[in-house]
């Protein structure tokens, strides 16, 4: 090695010298970096997969930033619209865990369940919490959409009357009957089903408004010769979100994908219609609430004519008739009110009851506002207003009070124990509306009545015409016997086939015609039928029978028309049809446009409605009969002497001038009542009780004697007579029969019977107090103030007809028969 080579290694040596101590002194950082557990969260904040192709889905949680010492964060799966029976979670326990060191990632395995259901997208919910030692990312909660196999499979038909789109027209036979026998036949629709041919359809998606997002349609098909069709769409969200339209040139059809198979007819369009109408964000409609206001609008066709109607114009029609019929127009707008009263129907034995009617209606005067039905687990949920909310048609504020009903018209399949339709009461069962008791809804806050339905009846049977062929939409009405009171009512199919649970008991049974159909109103009467309520014969149940009641309606006149107060529409107004020298024969009540419509036997009639009358009107032709004329109201509250409200009390008007009767109207459950009359001056009041009770009816104030009751002036406008207290009563009961003394065999129905008073017991000096008829039985009943009354008129007698000194005693029972044939009275027996 030479001297230069040394020099070199020499310079080499101190240059690295230098190097190294120029960093240990250049002031840089050599200490440990501090330990750190870093951070867990997802991944994402969303994930998805689809049935069949992805078994799993892997929702993955990391650890970044550090991984020093252990760790762990648990993690929750919470259901959306996809529930246990769409997805199952693979993980064993529900911590993550990490060992010192660890920074890999973690995997949380959702395997889907690939069923053969078909179903709109669905989602479930992952979340992260407790986080130890490391820290929480802002990744903490995701999303994990679960798509059907393919494209969502939707099929369905496309119906319209006459299996026409287009049109529905009277036909040829419609013209020669119509020529035959000089009656109105109309083109009424028997089968709305009938499918349509040849039609394009398609999915659309809509806005919140339920307008079209765009007018390119998702996906399109064409029904083939029944009818069907098929259709694969990418959908992602269900009911609100899309559409099927059937495309014509007669007129676009509409429904709302609510399900798999999706029918468009005109009964659904105008759902549709109705749905956007009521609706101020689609995305708070639900599957219940659509299939309500279908079954709501569906009962609506039969009260239509549809002669000539395209398909687009019936639905138009279903349309408007939904909105002028108060109840459809209440369940409508009620199905997105804020207000909600949910629970669950079980049976006698706790097990849950499916497809009950629950029936929501106002505390004051039994309007219903809403309807739905349970589900397969007995649970429901009906939205109401709440109180201060306004109504969308009427402008009057709601008071949020409510009675509910659970109605059951299921079958043996749904219900084998023929458990018995009931109205809510927190002291056990009420079995009528009258007894129900108030239910509040006086914000959002979710009210919670369950309701336990008893064993009981079910009254069941077919409407025919004469002939034997069914007819669909007849409601038949189940009352009380002894003082009618509605118990509930179902309405006949399409084959004409009605059924209804009830409690155990008596009832009278009426089929009530108000649709286009020409057949008579009829009274159940075990033979021909009658137009008659107190002739109508009692309908005995026990538990567990099923009662087979029958109607066949006889060709009926129409009797329609309007109610109106200075050319206003008044909605909601009772409407008092009486046979000439008899019984009842119906009460209606008008729709939102003042309108009403009963068919009933040709026959003459006393009708009464907003305080004016129409006497002996000859129904041997259809008939309209408007009321418009000038009214006053005259209105009260009625309590019992314990200051509690009086329902089911007749507020009964009368000119003493007559005297004549003016009509009635019967107390709400608050206590309240209005009447009306179109005659000027001085009227007389009766405070009717026909039912056993502990209160006693009377003439205005406290009388017994018609011609002594204090008058009412009604020449300067309405009356409030304010708060009235009735006093206390006996019951006056008892049977009229047509043999002689002893004979029971033939009860006297439809008679007439006056109980009458005096100042002096001097019989000849009585003059009228009340009056009442025989039910269908020959039975009756009065509650009348305690006291010796002075005779007791039967009026009806063939001869003589006197009962004289039929002493009442307070809470307690007097029976009264009567023999026609011996003109005897028997008091007590």
């Amino acid at each position: 090695m030479n001297s230069y080579t040394s020099i070199f290694h020499q310079i080499i040596i101190i240059f690295i010298f230098a190097i190294l101590a120029a960093c240990s002194s250049s002031g840089g950082d050599s200490s440990t970096p501090a330990p750190t557990a870093g951070t867990l969260q997802l991944s994402a904040t969303s994930y998805s997969g689809t049935e069949g192709t992805d078994p799993v889905v892997k929702v993955t949680v990391t650890r970044t930033g550090g991984s020093d010492g252990d760790a762990s964060v648990d993690f929750a799966v919470t259901d959306g619209t996809a529930d246990s029976g769409d997805y199952s979670v693979n993980n064993i326990g529900r911590t993550l865990r990490w060992a010192d060191g660890d920074a890999s990632s973690r995997d949380i395995n959702i395997a889907l369940t690939n069923d053969a259901d078909v179903e709109l997208t669905e989602a479930l919910t992952v979340t992260l919490s407790n986080v130890s030692t490391a820290a929480l990312g802002s990744n903490s909660s995701a999303t994990v959409s679960i798509a059907d196999d393919d494209s969502i499979i939707i099929t369905g038909v496309v119906s319209a009357p006459n299996g026409s789109v287009s049109f529905n027209v009277p036909t040829y036979m419609d013209h020669m009957f119509a020529a035959l026998f000089g009656k109105s036949v109309e083109a009424a629709i028997t089968d709305l089903v009938s499918p349509v041919p040849s039609v394009k359809v398609s999915v659309y998606e809509t806005d919140a408004d339920g307008n079209l997002v765009s007018t390119t349609p998702i996906t399109t098909a064409t029904t083939d010769g029944n009818g069907t069709y098929t259709l694969a769409a990418p959908l992602d969200a269900p009911a609100s979100k899309y559409i099927v339209r059937a495309e014509s040139t007669g007129g676009d059809l509409d429904s709302h994908i609510i399900a798999a198979t999706v029918n468009v007819d005109p009964v659904t369009d105008a759902t549709s219609s109705l749905v956007t109408f009521a609706a101020t964000d689609l995305a708070t409609m639900g599957v219940d609430e659509i299939t309500v206001i279908q079954q709501e609008v569906g009962d609506l066709v039969v009260d239509i004519n549809t002669s000539s109607l395209t398909a687009t114009g019936l639905s138009d029609a279903l349309n408007t008739e939904a909105l002028n019929n108060e109840e459809v127009a209440n369940v409508v707008t009620s199905s997105v009110a804020a207000g909600t009263i949910c629970g669950t129907v079980t049976n006698s034995n706790d097990d849950p009851l499916a497809d009950i009617n629950i029936v929501a209606r106002d505390f004051g005067n039994w309007v219903t506002r809403a309807k739905t039905r349970t589900a397969d687990d007995g649970t429901y949920c009906v939205n109401v207003p709440m109180a201060g909310d306004i109504d969308a048609f009427t402008g009057a504020t709601i008071s949020g009070e409510y009675i509910l009903g659970a109605i059951n018209r299921t079958g043996d399949n749904n219900d084998p124990g023929l458990h018995a339709s009931e109205w809510w009461s927190a002291g056990g069962t009420a079995y009528n509306q009258f007894d129900a008791e108030m239910i509040a809804v006086p914000d959002e806050a979710v009210v919670s009545k369950d309701f336990k339905l008893e064993r009981g009846a079910r009254i069941r049977g077919t409407v025919t015409d004469s002939v034997g062929v069914g007819l669909e939409g007849v409601k038949v009405v189940v009352r009380d016997f002894d003082n009618r009171t509605p118990l509930t009512s179902a309405r006949s199919r399409a084959d004409g086939g009605y059924r209804v649970n009830v409690f155990p008991g008596k009832y009278l049974v009426v089929a009530r015609n108000k649709t286009i159909q020409p057949y008579a109103s009829e009274v159940y009467d075990g033979s021909a039928g009658s137009n008659d309520r107190n002739v109508g014969i009692p309908v005995s149940a026990s538990v567990g029978s099923s009662i087979p009641i029958n109607f066949a309606l006889a060709d009926g006149s129409r009797l329609d028309g309007t109610i109106t107060d200075n050319s206003n529409p008044v909605s909601g107004m009772r409407v008092m049809i009486d046979n000439v020298d008899g019984g009842s024969a119906d009460r209606l009540r008008t729709n939102k446009l003042g309108e009403y419509r009963i068919w009933l036997r040709p026959d003459s009639y006393d009708v009464y409605a907003y305080g004016q009358r129409r006497l002996a009107v000859d129904l041997s032709v259809d008939q309209t009969i408007d009321f418009s004329g000038t009214v006053n109201a005259v209105s009260a509250v009625l309590q019992d002497i314990g200051g509690n409200p009086l329902s089911q009390v007749k507020f009964r008007l009368y000119d003493p001038a007559g005297p004549a009767y003016l009509g009635n109207e019967i107390s709400n459950s608050d206590g309240t009542v209005t009447m009306y009359t179109d005659l000027a001056g001085d009227h007389v009041a009766e405070f009717r009780i026909d039912r056993a009770s502990s209160v006693g009816g009377n003439i205005y104030l406290d009388q017994t004697q018609l011609a002594s009751g204090d008058l009412i002036d009604v020449t300067a406008g309405d009356v409030d007579l304010g708060t009235l207290t009735l006093p206390g009563g006996g019951i006056l009961t008892g049977n009229v029969y047509a043999g002689n003394t002893g004979d029971t065999t033939t009860p006297i129905a439809n008679f007439s019977i006056e109980v009458r008073d005096s100042d002096i017991p001097d019989p000849t000096t009585a003059t009228r107090f009340t009056r009442i008829r025989t039910r269908g039985d020959g039975s009756y009943v009065l509650t009348i103030p305690p006291g010796t009354y002075e005779r007791v008129k039967m009026r009806d007698a063939t001869a003589g007809g006197n009962c004289d000194g039929i002493v009442i005693n307070s809470s307690a029972t007097t029976t009264l028969n009567y023999y026609d044939g011996d003109d005897t009275c028997e008091v007590n027996p």
